[in-house]
């Protein structure tokens, strides 16, 4: 079973390729191009058996997000997120879902809901990266005079002792 889905004008694709009794998801962007960080981090909640809504949540964001950095003039990379543009990202959502039909007038909602279906997600997929390897300064706390991350937060530390959610998701509404 395989199904399709362009996303937007800018083309961001998502694959659906079951294997084994198990579906996974390609990401590609509009030349073809297969956006790897996304499928394999899709693949990683794929593998973790979130539930479905949430693999759906997760999905949605990772979309979402190729598709603002596709958006981006001049385009911006996956790895080139950083405090300035994840807030941008953050915006630039929120307007996204305010001029969907579904809006019912209660932007305090709609914040809320890019909180939690896009922007926490989109920490995880850096966090994520991170911990595979894929950038050594994504995502972390800086230390005045050390080396300072792209993106500030606390994610790295919390199963060891539990940070507020304010410094885990700095960017939430």
């Amino acid at each position: 079973m395989s199904e399709s889905k362009i996303v937007a004008e800018f083309a961001i694709q998502e694959l659906q390729v079951e294997l084994n009794k198990t579906v996974y998801y390609v990401y590609q962007a509009a030349d073809g191009t297969v956006l790897w960080p996304a499928t394999n981090f899709i693949k990683h909640i794929v593998n973790t058996k979130k539930s479905v809504s949430t693999r759906a949540t997760y999905r949605q964001a990772v979309r979402s997000l190729f598709m603002f950095l596709a958006e981006q003039k001049p385009q911006r990379l996956w790895e080139e997120m950083d405090d300035l543009l994840l807030g941008k990202y953050a915006n630039w959502q929120l307007e996204q879902s305010t001029k969907n039909s579904r809006f019912r007038g209660d932007i305090n909602a709609s914040k809320r809901n890019v909180n939690h279906d896009y922007v926490m997600p989109i920490y995880e997929f850096y966090f994520w990266a991170q911990d595979q390897g894929l950038h050594p300064m994504l995502l972390g706390e800086s230390i005045i005079g050390g080396e300072r991350y792209q993106i500030t937060s606390a994610l790295p530390r919390r199963d060891i002792d539990s940070p507020k959610q304010k410094l885990l998701y700095p960017k939430l509404w």
